[in-house]
Parts: structure tokens; C-alpha cells; sequence
């Protein structure tokens, strides 16, 4: 069975790339442009990991994250968040929020599909624990 990965990003061609490469890797990938859809579209899937932008309209970043940890069915999914954001503040935020990591853009790929990889197997070790 497939991992499930969400990657929840206002930046089409960011989603479309990343998309790819996981799908060519064997993951079963879900997209959304704004973090409302990616919390519907995440209630239904289940992911495995979420990809999350910071900036995007509708619902930002930092608000699809605590809508995550406030729902039981969705608090336990890693978030990897990948953003431009590069103040101390920023990174700060994310560094330190609950079984997620933090990557800036732009980043490398491959380094990118490791960190998922990782976490994803982090993730299933905590559960079966």
C-alpha cells in the first residue's frame, strides 16, 4: 500500500514538480492550493505527511497547522513545512511546533523527498510504539 502524502501550497507549479517525483517514487499524492481545502481533502485521504506552505490565501499556514492539532483524526500527521519565509520569527514558529520540520525555499529536491521519507518512517514507528 502506498504512502499518502498531501502537499497543501498556493504555488501550482511547486505542487505539479513535487507531485511527480513522489508519484514516480510509488506515493499516492493529494494536492490543494489553500489549507481549507487541504483540511477536507485531509479528512477524507488520511495522509501519511502533509507538505505545507506558510503564505496562501484563504487559510494560511500557521492556521491549517493548529486546525491539524485540534483534530483528533488529523493531530497525529507530520507536517513538513516548506516555505520562503525567512525571518527568525518564522522559523522560530515552525521549529518549534509538534512533530513537524521546517525547509525554506527554495530547496533541494532531493534532499525535500528524503526529509518526507524520514518522517514518514518516524511517524510509523511512534504509532506502533
Amino acid at each position: 500500500m502506498a504512502h499518502k502524502v498531501l502537499i497543501i501550497d498556493d504555488e501550482e507549479g511547486l505542487r505539479l514538480v513535487l507531485m511527480l517525483r513522489l508519484e514516480k517514487m510509488g506515493y499516492e499524492v493529494f494536492q490543494a492550493a489553500d489549507g481549507l481545502e487541504g483540511l477536507e481533502i485531509a479528512k477524507k485521504e488520511n495522509p501519511d505527511i502533509v507538505v505545507l506552505d506558510i503564505k496562501m490565501p484563504v487559510m494560511n499556514g500557521y492556521e491549517t497547522w493548529r486546525r491539524f492539532r485540534a483534530e483528533d483524526r488529523l493531530k497525529k500527521i507530520p507536517i513538513l513545512i516548506l516555505t520562503c519565509e525567512r525571518q527568525s520569527n518564522d522559523r522560530f514558529w515552525g521549529a518549534s511546533m509538534a512533530a513537524s520540520d521546517f525547509i525554506t525555499k527554495p530547496y533541494d529536491e532531493s534532499q525535500l523527498v528524503k526529509r518526507i521519507e524520514e518522517m514518514i518512517r518516524e511517524s510509523k514507528k511512534k504509532l506502533k510504539k
